[in-house]
């Protein structure tokens, strides 16, 4: 997989940091995949902090592709929290 311009950075830092897997995505397009201390594919990892932050890019880029609006109740996208 080719890797993009500072992917060598993040996947230095990532291993200096405890990593088990680093996937590094751009433009809808995998370009790294690797896996270290016992990490593998399909393993279920808890996230902890960063949890929040990847909610919040995934809410802004269904906002960007009009899946959703900003100002509307998410049960109108997701049904299942209708009452």
């Amino acid at each position: 997989m080719q890797a993009f311009a500072g992917a060598d950075d993040a996947a230095r830092y990532s291993a200096g940091h405890g990593e088990r897997a680093l996937l590094v995505w751009q433009n809808g397009r995998l370009h790294m995949e690797r896996y270290r201390s016992g990490g593998f594919r399909g393993r279920t990892e808890n996230v902890y902090s960063i949890t929040k932050s990847l909610c919040a890019l995934g809410t802004f880029t269904a906002i960007s592709r009009n899946v959703l609006k900003l100002d509307e109740p998410v049960s109108l996208t997701l049904t299942e929290w209708q009452r």
